[in-house]
């Protein structure tokens, strides 16, 4: 169900050109920093690479001044 819910949002964020951040939401150590299913997820959706804002840090950098800078 939850994996149904994010599929549609990713899939609505990129009909309207919204950024998307990603994130593990790791709640123990190991976790951390395995992108594996959100990569895959975002693949399978040929969600477009310049609306992922944590693709790397200049990706993430330039989100922040778009969102701060009008």
């Amino acid at each position: 169900m939850l994996f149904r819910s994010c599929r549609a949002i990713a899939s609505r964020a990129a009909e309207l050109g919204c950024m998307v951040s990603t994130g593990t939401d790791a709640h123990i150590s190991y976790d951390v920093g395995r992108l594996g299913r959100v990569r895959g997820l975002l693949e399978s959706l040929r969600f477009p690479q310049e609306l992922i804002a944590t693709t790397d840090a200049d990706s993430f950098l330039e989100a922040l001044r778009r969102a701060v800078v009008p």
